[in-house]
């Protein structure tokens, strides 16, 4: 078959795929694997005030990785645009010492992550449609406690007791993804998530002594799972 008739037939095949692009109307659902992957920053630790300073150098906290359970809920207002709340089980977290005290595992975090964003929808193309958002996150904290290296280390230190609080956090959100649709009601999606989250870590005892920090996490959250559409 020449070149030509080729390409004729191949345009026309591909004119005759069904389309799949999201509608006015429809309810998304996206559940798969979230890892949250910290590329954090943080103060010099302070005690009572006073930047705490073991051999002359900066001693700082970091945060671990952690995957679990995503999912994101989205409403389609119209054909480019949707509203969507992302939820996930709770994210474990290790927060460790940095310079002076790298190594060091201090205390152990839980946090959520609901995020509520806008979302732009380009055109599909080959059933499959990229997208970018943004929006508003707030990250809470909780269950929040010292591990039995750091509580040893800080026992060392003349601090006994101590119990672990990181504030809250409200910041911006943004994301790309793309849906892949594999049939009207079933896709796969990929996505990708900046979210500033700067807390305050602070360490209370028993003395009245405290130990604290400003911590910026700003992590990339990146989710890989299948969409039912509703």
């Amino acid at each position: 078959m020449p070149a030509f008739k080729r390409f004729l037939v191949f345009g026309a095949l591909a004119a005759s795929l069904p389309a799949f692009a999201h509608e006015p109307g429809q309810i998304i659902v996206r559940i798969g694997a979230t890892a949250v992957a910290p590329h954090d920053k943080s103060d010099n630790l302070a005690l009572d005030n006073q930047s705490l300073s073991l051999s002359g150098g900066h001693s700082g906290l970091s945060v671990n990785s952690n995957v679990q359970l995503g999912a994101a809920i989205a409403y389609q207002v119209d054909k480019q645009f949707s509203v969507e709340l992302l939820a996930a089980t709770p994210f474990h977290h290790v927060v460790s010492g940095t310079g002076e005290l790298q190594g060091l595992d201090i205390a152990k975090v839980r946090h959520l992550p609901p995020t509520l964003s806008l979302i732009y929808h380009f055109p599909e193309t080959a059933n499959l449609q990229p997208y970018v958002g943004a929006g508003i996150n707030y990250t809470t904290f909780f269950k929040q406690e010292l591990t039995a290296a750091g509580a040893a280390a800080l026992d060392g230190l003349g601090l006994h007791n101590g119990r672990v609080d990181a504030d809250n956090s409200w910041g911006l959100a943004l994301q790309v993804g793309a849906d892949y649709h594999l049939t009207p009601s079933l896709l796969l999606n990929a996505s990708v998530r900046w979210i500033d989250i700067k807390t305050k870590v602070t360490l209370s005892f028993a003395n009245g002594s405290q130990l604290s920090t400003k911590l910026d996490v700003d992590p990339f959250v990146y989710s890989l799972g299948l969409g039912l559409v509703f």
